[in-house]
């Protein structure tokens, strides 16, 4: 259920759509039409400006934690590249995973359009 290769990542941050969350980025790409369903695949990324390796770590796993208890909120075939920001380190694990299952329900619904008026 994970992204390895730098290229599933470049594919994701290229052709997918971006949702902003107060802790957490999510960058997600919808499933082709054509394939085959298949898991939903996550990857994490944290970048050198959120502290040294023991605090990217520890970011790393608070987010591989709150993605296992959150997976099932997300379809097949869904790829995500989640992003968390520095304040995951130290916040309350139940409202960041309230805060990321919301962020992924909203980021993998389809979009209904306005009604048409008049």
């Amino acid at each position: 259920m994970r992204l390895r290769r730098r290229a599933e990542f470049s594919a994701v941050y290229r052709r997918g759509k971006r949702f902003a969350l107060p802790d957490f980025q999510l960058i997600a790409l919808p499933p082709a039409a054509a394939a085959a369903p298949r898991p939903p695949r996550f990857g994490i990324t944290v970048p050198r400006q959120a502290g040294n390796a023991v605090r990217r770590n520890r970011l790393r796993r608070r987010t591989r934690a709150l993605l296992a208890q959150s997976a099932a909120t997300v379809p097949a075939g869904w790829q995500i590249v989640v992003h968390p920001r520095a304040g995951v380190a130290k916040q309350n694990f139940q409202e960041l995973r309230g805060e990321l299952e919301s962020g992924l329900r909203r980021l993998t619904q389809p979009r209904q359009e306005p009604a048409q008026c008049c």
